[in-house]
């Protein structure tokens, strides 16, 4: 099993991605989607 880096998707650059996405899913849907595909095709 491998754990999903909520890390890097909490604390990109100071900014938590995840909350924003949460907040405002329309605004940030396809930017986190498109981050979160590229922090898990680094493991």
């Amino acid at each position: 099993i491998i754990a999903e880096p909520i890390e890097s998707w909490t604390n990109l650059k100071g900014d938590n991605l995840l909350a924003m996405l949460y907040n405002d899913p329309h605004r940030w849907g396809f930017a986190f989607q498109a981050n979160a595909q590229m922090t898990l095709a680094k493991l």
